[in-house]
């Protein structure tokens, strides 16, 4: 039962990765990289708040806010593609 399930699963997963993406490996590539991306924006709104690189990010304090907790939170969100794909697909 669980077999037919995790079957269903990847090839629902391999549709809906291939409709926008050329592989699942590339999509979950694009998430990556995204979610980097993303990480690297909590870094520095992160010190920003903090008083540290007031000159390199030059956004005033209610909307660094803003940025910060909403990068967090789509940051996660690219997260878990990749890490569907990497444990039920791959199975690491």
């Amino acid at each position: 039962m669980s077999a037919a399930v995790l079957a269903s699963v990847e090839s629902t997963w391999t549709d809906l990765m291939t409709s926008v993406f050329s592989t699942g490996i590339a999509g979950k590539a694009w998430f990556a990289s995204a979610a980097v991306f993303f990480a690297v924006i909590q870094v520095l709104t992160g010190a920003r708040i903090f008083g540290k690189l007031q000159r390199v990010v030059r956004i005033e304090r209610p909307y660094v806010n803003r940025v910060h907790r909403w990068s967090g939170r789509l940051a996660i969100l690219c997260t878990l593609p990749v890490a569907f794909h990497c444990i039920f697909i791959l199975g690491f």
